[in-house]
């Protein structure tokens, strides 16, 4: 398992960094590569709300499933991830700062397939870069609002 974190100061409220995380439309904003966001079922977007997420990965399609693991406005959002040989969670935590935000990153790796595990260290580097990208992604979105 590999285990990546990040963090970002944010010049920007807790609750618009954490409306970056309400919906698929502001996460087209700032998920790398992202195509499509879809939740299952009616209702609003919480603890247990499953979602189908396309990305463009290396110029290919990937397709996930994933469920939504913590939903706490403005504080915490967390997503837990399975794709084609990994399982990924991820856990975002935005607490206040001068002049505005701290977001935490945690995200926690698991290469489950056989070709995964042998790529494991390319992989993890190419996802570091990936989830840099996004939480710079995620500051600049959120400071725009």
């Amino acid at each position: 398992m590999a285990l990546i974190r990040l963090s970002a100061d944010i010049a920007a409220s807790p609750e618009a960094v954490f409306r970056c995380f309400e919906s698929p439309e502001a996460m087209q904003h700032w998920i790398e590569g992202l195509q499509e966001l879809r939740y299952e079922g009616a209702g609003p977007i919480g603890v247990g709300s499953a979602f189908r997420q396309v990305n463009k990965v290396a110029g290919k399609l990937e397709t996930y499933a994933g469920e939504i693991t913590a939903f706490e406005r403005p504080t915490r959002f967390g997503a837990s991830v399975e794709g084609d040989g990994y399982h990924y969670q991820m856990d975002f935590v935005v607490a206040p700062s001068d002049p505005g935000s701290r977001l935490e990153y945690r995200g926690e790796l698991l290469l489950t397939g056989r070709v995964a595990r042998l790529f494991c260290p390319i992989i993890v580097y190419f996802s570091r870069r990936v989830f840099r990208q996004e939480m710079r992604n995620i500051k600049r979105l959120a400071e725009s609002r």
